[in-house]
């Protein structure tokens, strides 16, 4: 009714206002001053209008990935996020199977249509990005890919495993596991001075045994950070987000620009032709980046920071990064675990499978064990 409203009457008015200038004008200068008016008016119109088109289309949830899903027998149960991407949808297969729809990109039957999905995807598409969840071991803590909504130009398609695609076919959707949980990002959101030491121990675990299972198998995430890590509301851990996965052959390096800036490490970046790219090692200095960030609150590194330039280079040191009051109780346990991982040469680096048999986790593995 805004938009309505907003379209009709606005322009009316300045109309009118053009109107009575006509009768003041005597000479050029008040009529252009009406014009330029009655144009603004029009704009806000617009903005009125497009602003209620756009929450009407992600409440509705009529972009064509859900509809599709909906004809293959799923039941949405309505649209629980949304972003620069696409939205998330919880949605019910035909058997009563809760998981959620995450739809990638833009409505590809709208104005700019499938030339934005090519643009978004000419990187994801040759690695195959989230098609990669459908391949990854199934592991407690990695949220499980069902299928992928595939899209060539003219076709929707429902792919439940892994295989060539078609020529012009891209990923646009996603069906994984339901998880009802936080993100991590919004349970250190409510902990700004850090977790709990128990917490970050079973935390810390769940997030290595789930990297570990990823790189036994051949594949680097490429993007662990606060809000790609659930945590369920019975404590488990669950890593997600597939979108920059790389299947990675064992003496095989990685080139291309990946990982969110403040959880980057320096191979990927900076020191990319001294070191010849990068490998698993990347995954562990995010791995210490985020544990680091449950432990005491704040991220290690942020955009831009220069302490990491001088980190790299030896003039600061790891505990001179951690903010004041705020050392842990099994702090040399901890902050040996961060070195390891926190290594600038990832030659020296620790891997996954090491930060998994570190000391800092032993109590909680003889707890597994017994």
């Amino acid at each position: 009714m805004l938009a309505l409203a907003a379209h009709f009457l606005l322009p009316l008015a300045g109309v009118s206002l053009l109107a009575s200038s006509a009768v003041l004008i005597t000479d050029g200068v008040i009529g252009v001053a009406a014009f330029l008016v009655w144009l603004a008016f029009l704009m806000v119109s617009k903005c009125y209008e497009t602003s209620d088109s756009d929450q009407e289309s992600h409440g509705r949830w009529n972009d064509p990935v859900a509809n599709l899903c909906q004809r293959d027998g799923f039941t949405i149960d309505g649209c629980i996020g949304g972003g620069a991407w696409g939205n998330v949808y919880k949605v019910k297969d035909s058997k009563g199977k809760e998981m959620i729809l995450k739809t990638i990109g833009r409505n590809p039957d709208g104005d700019r249509g499938y030339q934005d999905y090519r643009r978004h995807f000419t990187l994801l598409a040759n690695e195959r990005g989230e098609a990669m969840g459908l391949s990854l071991p199934g592991h407690k803590n990695l949220a499980r890919t069902y299928g992928v909504v595939t899209f060539d130009g003219t076709t929707y398609r429902i792919r439940d495993r892994m295989e060539e695609p078609e020529s012009e076919e891209t990923v646009i959707g996603v069906l994984q596991e339901y998880v009802p949980g936080k993100d991590l990002l919004k349970i250190l959101g409510a902990n700004p001075r850090g977790l709990p030491p128990e917490k970050v121990v079973c935390l810390g675990w769940g997030i290595t045994q789930g990297l570990v299972a990823m790189h036994d198998a051949g594949f680097l995430h490429r993007d662990l950070k606060p809000e790609n890590i659930l945590v369920s509301d019975l404590g488990t851990v669950k890593i997600v987000d597939y979108g920059l996965v790389r299947k990675l052959g064992r003496r095989e390096r990685a080139f291309s620009q990946a990982y969110t800036e403040w959880y980057r490490p320096a191979e990927v970046d900076w020191y990319q032709s001294h070191f010849g790219g990068y490998n698993a090692k990347a995954d562990s200095w995010t791995l210490g980046c985020v544990l680091f960030e449950m432990a005491y609150g704040v991220p290690i590194f942020q955009k831009r920071d220069p302490l990491l330039e001088y980190y790299h280079r030896g003039s600061v040191t790891l505990d001179k990064l951690i903010p004041p009051g705020r050392q842990i109780s099994h702090s040399c346990k901890f902050m040996d675990l961060l070195r390891g991982l926190l290594h600038p040469n990832p030659v020296k680096r620790m891997s996954t499978q090491e930060a998994l048999d570190h000391p800092f986790f032993k109590l909680i593995r003889l707890q597994r064990v017994g």
